[in-house]
């Protein structure tokens, strides 16, 4: 089951998903500082109103455009690192609250990976152990093969800090991030 649900998220393409909005209003309020307006919204049907809302969604194609606008009007891709300090469990409603509550480090993993699955259905999320190391491998599916390394460092970053969130004693926690290189075989 999982093999045929790994081969199904590979062919899932910007079309076929839909987000809550609520990412577009986090991604929004957290690079206003870069000079960023609401013409950043232009060519979506975002609906402004509605950018905090917790139960509308939006078609990831506008998404998309919003962070290519994002990227061009605040003229730099740091942009990624704001939005993804935003994204923290708490802001992912009820399924984030439930992997701040697991007891244990593999119960919040496995948690969330089921949560990624239906939430951010534009990566593919993968746990591992390996001696007494945690290795999580987050790779993305070809809905977000423009920006690659923005969306790629927004998740990581902002899954980094959920880690923090997610546990209760952290001293031996060491977050180590490294990006496949892009033209290696999948």
């Amino acid at each position: 089951m999982d093999d045929l649900l790994y081969l199904s998220r590979e062919s899932v393409g910007p079309h076929d998903i839909n987000i809550p909005i609520r990412y577009a209003g986090q991604l929004y309020s957290s690079i206003k500082q870069y000079g960023v307006t609401e013409d950043v919204f232009r060519n979506t049907n975002i609906p402004l109103d509605l950018i905090h809302e917790q139960e509308y969604f939006i078609h990831f194609p506008d998404f998309l455009t919003l962070c290519r606008n994002a990227i061009e009007q605040a003229g730099t891709t740091e942009i990624a690192v704001e939005f993804g300090v935003t994204a923290v469990l708490p802001s992912h409603g009820a399924w984030g609250l439930a992997v701040m509550t697991a007891p244990t480090l593999y119960e919040a993993i496995m948690l969330f990976k089921r949560y990624a699955t239906l939430e951010l259905p534009f990566f593919i999320f993968d746990y591992q152990e390996v001696g007494d190391h945690v290795v999580v491998a987050i790779r993305e599916t070809d809905a977000i093969r423009h920006h690659r390394e923005f969306h790629l460092e927004h998740v990581v970053i902002a899954e980094a800090i959920n880690f923090l969130y997610a546990l209760q004693d952290s001293s031996d926690l060491e977050v180590f991030c490294s990006y496949a290189d892009e033209n290696a075989p999948r």
